[in-house]
């Protein structure tokens, strides 16, 4: 009987992470979809965050790209979130999660997060998420950008996953919008030289 009751567990098993396979590759073809329609920058920030936060069970998050220009990460897009004096709109390298997470140019998860940290807020009531997520999007081994997500459970292991593999759909097509708008910006250069 136990080893019934062993086989009947294995199959379960093998089942259940089938499952989350076919939900992974399902969520990633959906979502890689959906980015392939944004445009310009802040689209595409806004576009990525509000499909990204729902498919982790989050409640809350944020879309930070890297400027150049002013050596800093800025707020593009955002989930669940209202305009607060705790919500940076720029983080340095090494400046806050945000910025520690892009000099390390590794994911940080807290589990413990302090009960005055940001709320996640709806029609009904708030809370602090009870997992918080950092993760840089890295193109050979460059910070493009740094997504944070709150969430008021852990992450799954499917979820993990989905993170490991979205990450670098999202830095190439941050790749592809930012050469578009390189050359439309020659293009615009050469007809006003013409």
């Amino acid at each position: 009987l136990t080893a019934i009751a062993r086989a009947v567990q294995v199959f379960k098993e093998a089942i259940g992470k089938l499952e989350g396979q076919r939900w992974l590759k399902s969520t990633l073809s959906q979502l890689s979809t959906l980015l392939l329609s944004a445009t310009t920058p802040v689209d595409f920030a806004q576009q990525a965050i509000n499909a990204l936060v729902p498919q982790l069970g989050g409640g809350a998050g944020v879309f930070y790209r890297w400027n150049e220009a002013s050596e800093s990460l800025e707020l593009l897009g955002s989930y669940g979130l209202t305009k607060r004096r705790h919500l940076g709109a720029t983080f340095k390298r090494g400046e806050g999660l945000v910025g520690q997470c892009a000099l390390e140019r590794k994911a940080i998860i807290l589990t413990e997060v302090p009960d005055d940290y940001a709320r996640i807020v709806s029609g009904i009531g708030e809370a602090p998420p009870c997992t918080i997520l950092v993760a840089p999007v890295l193109s050979k081994n460059k910070v493009l950008a740094v997504i944070e997500i709150g969430a008021f459970l852990p992450f799954t292991a499917d979820q993990q996953a989905l993170i490991d593999e979205i990450l670098p759909i999202i830095a190439l097509n941050l790749e592809i919008l930012e050469r578009n708008d390189r050359t439309q910006v020659l293009l615009a250069q050469t007809q006003s030289q013409a």
